[in-house]
């Protein structure tokens, strides 16, 4: 039995709905998303739904996206995908300095006050997803 079993036939069952309810304002669009946040291998997992996605005939476009404290695997053509873990899960977090900042901060019993601090500035190294 296919692992992803449940998914496909939710799937199918939101198909279905649609086709029964003909008289519904049409669906612009629908983005089908997939989480790996508490998967052990979620970097594994999500270079195996690249791979698959890049040799689909239905998957046109495979992109990806580290900016935030997210990463996203999206897919585009005949249907949209998206998958989603944090950016850890994929990427290694080094910390290359440090930067000063000024930072509101009130005191104990007194008003807002500016403050100089210091604090670690870091980057990330994303190796490409199908290296590994």
């Amino acid at each position: 039995m296919n692992e992803n079993q449940e998914i496909i036939d939710q799937c199918r069952a939101f198909a279905d709905f649609l086709e029964r309810n003909d008289g519904l304002a049409k669906v612009d669009d629908v983005e089908f998303e997939a989480y790996y946040f508490f998967s052990e291998d979620a970097k594994g997992k999500i270079a195996a739904l690249a791979r698959a996605g890049m040799n689909d005939v239905s998957v046109e476009k495979v992109e990806k996206d580290y900016g935030s404290s997210y990463f996203y695997l999206r897919f585009n053509g005949d249907f949209s995908f998206k998958a989603v873990t944090q950016r850890e899960k994929v990427c290694t977090k080094r910390e290359v300095g440090t930067e000063t900042v000024t930072e509101r901060q009130l005191p104990e019993g007194v008003e807002y006050v500016d403050v100089e601090v210091e604090r670690p500035v870091y980057e990330w190294d994303c190796d490409p997803l199908l290296a590994s």
